[in-house]
């Protein structure tokens, strides 16, 4: 028995290492991304945003500084999607929205992925803690905790400058969010600017809500450390 003991024991401190390896990674991209913005133009959006930068045209999507894998797929997978709705519906008009949509869901997503690593590392790294000694522990079981927690701090500081920018598009009254949608200001009357804007609105309201639901369950597995620790 003491032996099995021992190898399960064992087996779930590998498991804890490989998931902590594996998201004190994600949490050192803090250190390579600028502060999130998105600036709005007559003719064009400029969005900082997660791992993208970008410029987006009526017609075209250009991305800036693309030099990991991270992004190569995230493009492919972005191109795909405004493919798919070019064909549902070709129309150009919403152009500039569908790409801050298609960017707004592939971070979502990446997010999401992320939060699957950190719930395993904080599950793998705490099983590990319940079942040391206190001998073992005071020899240093506490000391992956310090990374974990930096890592699970860096991450939810990442969501929630995503949730700021997005909030604060929305509540700046400076900021014309019908621009998000391409229009023709000789044949655009008022109406269809407000419909724009609120298309706009929506858009960006659901994917903060989404980011900030993320953010909330980080927030959970923070507070499980930071316990742990104390």
């Amino acid at each position: 028995d003491e032996i099995i003991e021992e190898e399960i024991m064992k087996t779930q401190a590998e498991t804890a290492s490989k998931h902590l390896k594996q998201f004190a990674d994600v949490g050192q991209e803090v250190f390579r991304r600028p502060r999130p913005c998105i600036l709005l133009r007559s003719g064009a959006v400029l969005m900082v945003f997660h791992h993208f930068k970008v410029l987006i045209t009526d017609e075209r999507l250009l991305f800036f500084d693309v030099y990991e894998h991270v992004l190569l797929s995230a493009m492919k997978r972005i191109c795909r999607g405004l493919h798919r709705l070019s064909k549902i519906d070709p129309s150009p008009s919403e152009f500039r929205l569908r790409c801050v949509e298609e960017i707004l869901q592939e971070v979502c997503s990446h997010e999401s992925r992320k939060l699957v690593i950190m719930r395993a590392s904080v599950d793998a790294v705490l099983q590990k803690i319940r079942n040391s000694s206190a001998a073992e522990l005071e020899q240093g079981g506490l000391i992956v905790l310090g990374p974990l927690n930096d890592a699970v701090d860096f991450f939810d500081k990442t969501l929630d400058d995503a949730v700021a920018v997005l909030r604060t598009c929305i509540d700046d009254t400076s900021n014309d969010l019908s621009l998000m949608v391409h229009q023709n200001t000789s044949s655009t009357n008022n109406s269809q600017m407000t419909r724009n804007r609120m298309a706009a609105t929506i858009t960006l309201t659901t994917y903060a809500h989404h980011i900030d639901s993320l953010r909330s369950e980080s927030q959970y597995y923070f507070l499980e450390t930071r316990l742990r620790e104390h």
